[in-house]
């Protein structure tokens, strides 16, 4: 795919049936054209360096009257940018603002802040790309090399795989810690059947996973024992 900076190159894009359109962060402000690209019908991905965030708003209303398969890549656009303009915290921003997909233009040195990107909530990564740094341009600085650009998708796929699917349960492997180191309950001192659970005597200990689980402690505390417990027996309640 490529990127239109005017309606006839944009005529010219849909007619090869590009699969999506890239819009450059020069046109954010420009409505009448993004509106002439949402016609299109093509997903559309659009670059916000350059903008306040009521602009990008702005942009935004005027895309999805005729087009909401958009994805929004915050950018910083200098060639290169240095590390603490690159605010990844605007990722987020965007998300909540807009409810929309967001990705990240990397204009940084070298691999730079992509993989961070990621970690930050960047579901598209976009970066310039050069065979070498030392050719002509205005983009060489903030574009990476070959075994850059490889080594830099190793890192996201690594991001990616740290990040894991959000559902927070135990692993497979924590299964065996859990049952070793999570603590159930046992009686602290010696209790006579009939005689409350309290405090004074009961404690969590490592069990192996035997016995109830010292997160029901206060479903335990004040029911009656149905059976005469030695210190540091494990408690069993029916």
């Amino acid at each position: 795919m490529s990127t239109p900076f005017e309606e006839e190159s944009l005529n010219e894009l849909s007619d090869m049936d590009i699969p999506a359109i890239k819009i450059a962060a020069t046109d954010l402000t420009n409505i009448q054209f993004l509106r002439q690209v949402a016609k299109k019908g093509k997903p559309i991905i659009l670059s916000a360096g350059m903008c306040y965030l009521e602009e990008v708003s702005k942009a935004l209303e005027a895309i999805s009257e005729f087009n909401k398969d958009i994805i929004l890549l915050q950018c910083t656009a200098n060639y290169p940018i240095r590390d603490f303009e690159v605010n990844l915290r605007v990722i987020r921003t965007f998300q909540k603002e807009f409810n929309i997909l967001t990705g990240y233009s990397d204009h940084s040195v070298g691999i730079g802040a992509a993989p961070y990107a990621v970690a930050a909530g960047a579901r598209l990564i976009e970066k310039h790309f050069t065979l070498s740094r030392k050719l002509e341009g205005p983009d060489q600085k903030a574009s990476v090399e070959p075994d850059e650009l490889k080594e830099m998708i190793t890192r996201i796929r690594k991001v990616e795989e740290y990040l894991g699917n959000s559902i927070k349960t135990p692993t497979l492997s924590e299964q065996f810690t859990r049952r070793s180191l999570q603590k159930c309950l046992v009686a602290k001192t010696r209790i006579k059947c009939g005689e409350r659970f309290t405090e004074d005597n009961l404690t969590a200990k490592r069990t192996n996973g035997v016995g109830i689980s010292a997160v029901y402690y206060d479903d335990v505390v004040g029911r009656q024992a149905d059976r005469d417990y030695e210190a540091d027996t494990i408690i069993e309640v029916e």
